[in-house]
């Protein structure tokens, strides 16, 4: 609702610089000033404007992105819209952007399988990327509170695979192990995988035996 006059007094003052059809901030610090005086109201306010604007200039990925940051509680709306971005990043590479929406997604998501799914998504770049670390923040508690057995045993998929790396096989085959056992009756083909998984982490620890137990039970 401002014009170009409403400006004037940042550009008498150098907060701003105007001109060739232009308004740019004349250094990124004032940028940052600017965002920071501003109360929790008012930035909603902000990114609700820039989530319009962006939208109606067909940046779709940005616009949903200011439209995560104007709301205050849960929206699964919102969250399932930046879901969609977050695969969409992924397709085309932006591995730390899809990362970050998915991480965003499941922040705004209400309790259930939706938060669930954005969180198996995030841990699943941040995978591929090898931040380890980040995957099991993300998967640790998130596979605590999951209720669905199946859902538990993808996010064992992951996370064991990372456990792998920082914390040693031995805890990476208790975990694939024990899911796969709950998983046997609502999902064998995942329960088969795991049970690879935890045949690849055997013979990491040199356990020929066991290692041919876990592939024969997964086949």
């Amino acid at each position: 609702g401002g014009s170009l006059d409403d400006l004037e007094a940042a550009e008498t003052h150098q907060v701003v610089i105007m001109g060739q059809g232009r308004v740019e901030w004349r250094h990124p610090l004032l940028r940052c000033a600017a965002h920071q005086v501003l109360d929790a109201g008012e930035r909603r306010d902000l990114h609700q404007a820039l989530a319009r604007v962006t939208a109606a200039a067909g940046q779709d990925d940005r616009a949903v992105w200011h439209l995560s940051q104007s709301v205050a509680g849960p929206d699964a709306e919102v969250a399932e819209r930046l879901a969609g971005a977050a695969a969409v990043a992924y397709r085309r590479g932006a591995v730390v952007a899809a990362a970050e929406a998915y991480e965003q997604a499941a922040r705004l998501a209400p309790a259930g399988a939706g938060r669930d799914r954005y969180v198996l998504g995030a841990a699943d770049v941040r995978w591929a990327t090898g931040n380890f670390e980040r995957v099991s923040a993300l998967l640790r508690p998130a596979i605590e509170r999951a209720d669905d057995p199946v859902t538990r045993g993808r996010m064992a998929v992951i996370l064991g695979q990372a456990d792998t790396w920082l914390s040693g096989a031995p805890v990476a085959i208790e975990l694939f192990e024990k899911h796969a056992r709950a998983t046997l009756d609502a999902a064998p083909e995942l329960s088969a995988v795991l049970m690879l998984h935890a045949t690849m982490a055997r013979l990491m620890t040199l356990d020929m035996e066991g290692g041919l137990d876990a592939a024969g039970r997964a086949a």
